[in-house]
């Protein structure tokens, strides 16, 4: 048996997402690209588990892997550091490049060559976390309460500041 399998990873259509490596160690079952873990994150929301999209997007990416099972072990190789600016409250530690789940079930963390540089994704305009605001009565009574109002959620909001017409 060779020690690295080629291929375009474990999707179930044979095409390669970027969620998976495009070479993985035999031992590996199933293996997650910084995106991958990106992407995973992503869907650390109730409203995609709601409309029953976290089973379609295991099969996609990593079939027969649930996504519990893998959020679990995840937790357990520490993938996941605190992050209050997302929605899930989590980030992907900095180090990591890749994360393996082995078929002995244990994990492996891969981490960047000293030589190689951490990529990370482009900060988006739309990278807030999530946030309530309890309005009142008195704050809509006149058009510098409104503003204020605006104002607050704007930057909770565009914590990047507020997109400009040319962008998408």
């Amino acid at each position: 048996m060779e020690d690295i399998m080629q291929g375009t990873g474990n999707t179930t259509d044979g095409s390669n997402s970027g969620n998976i490596p495009l070479e993985l160690p035999t031992d590996v079952r199933w293996g997650f690209t910084r995106e991958g873990l990106y992407e995973f994150r992503h869907h650390q929301h109730w409203i995609p588990a709601s409309k029953g999209l976290l089973r379609p997007f295991m099969e996609s990416n990593w079939p027969g892997l649930s996504f519990n099972e893998a959020m679990d072990l995840m937790r357990k190789a520490g993938v996941w550091i605190k992050d209050s600016t997302h929605f899930s409250g989590n980030n992907v530690r900095q180090k990591i490049k890749e994360f393996h789940i082995l078929y002995d079930g244990t994990t492996r963390i891969v981490p960047f060559a000293k030589n190689e540089a951490t990529r990370t994704t482009t900060p988006s305009r739309w990278q807030g976390g999530g946030f309530s605001v309890k309005v009142t009565a008195k704050m809509l009574e006149t058009p510098e309460s409104i503003q204020t109002l605006s104002e607050q959620l704007a930057a909770k909001l565009f914590p990047n500041g507020l997109p400009h017409k040319d962008q998408k």
